[in-house]
């Protein structure tokens, strides 16, 4: 997608890295990534929690690659890149421990903070230099990337009392997140 562009429109690209998820693709698909686990602690929590880890760590491949695309086709200065999941980590005693969230109490399908917090990232080279390497602690809900993503490529958005834009938030103009406040469990989440 990046290379075969014939004008140098802006462009919005979803990278949606499924990878750390069920189904797994296998052992054999895996096994590159799962090596470098055969000797860690991670070891002893068994095949699942390996082969996940060796999930996480082919996702940072392809991100990686998505990096190196980006600085070939001159496009990293113009970029901002958001890495975001929607759950925590399956953390279970059962066959399917695949996650470990700890210092955080709770796993995904959890209302507890190991369930709902997520890591989260923004980076590229259109993210202001003086907010580089910055940790913000602030809430920020899946759905202001809507308004936050519509405002900086300068979308008229709103005000929606759904989605509250963070562009401030994550440029440094605002030292507080706009969000005070987060609704866990609406409906039924089993």
């Amino acid at each position: 997608v990046l290379f075969s562009r014939q004008d140098q429109a802006p462009l919005f690209l979803y990278v949606a890295l499924q990878a750390v998820h069920k189904p797994s693709p296998g052992r054999v698909a895996l096994r590159p990534w799962m090596k470098q686990y055969e000797s860690t602690d991670s070891y002893k929590h068994g095949e699942v929690f390996k082969a996940s880890a060796a999930l996480v760590t082919h996702a940072d491949h392809l991100l990686g690659g998505l990096n190196q695309s980006l600085h070939a086709a001159g496009m990293w200065s113009t970029t901002l890149i958001v890495h975001l999941s929607d759950n925590g980590g399956q953390v279970t005693f059962s066959n399917d421990v695949q996650g470990n969230n700890w210092p955080l109490r709770g796993f995904k399908r959890t209302l507890f903070e190991g369930g709902v917090r997520t890591p989260a990232f923004v980076s590229g080279g259109a993210l202001p230099t003086a907010t580089r390497g910055q940790v913000l602690d602030g809430f920020i809900h899946l759905a202001d990337w809507y308004a936050t993503l519509s405002e900086v490529v300068g979308l008229r958005w709103g005000p929606h009392s759904s989605t509250y834009s963070m562009a401030r938030y994550l440029s440094g103009e605002s030292s507080e997140s706009p969000r005070t406040e987060i609704i866990l469990g609406a409906g039924n989440t089993g």
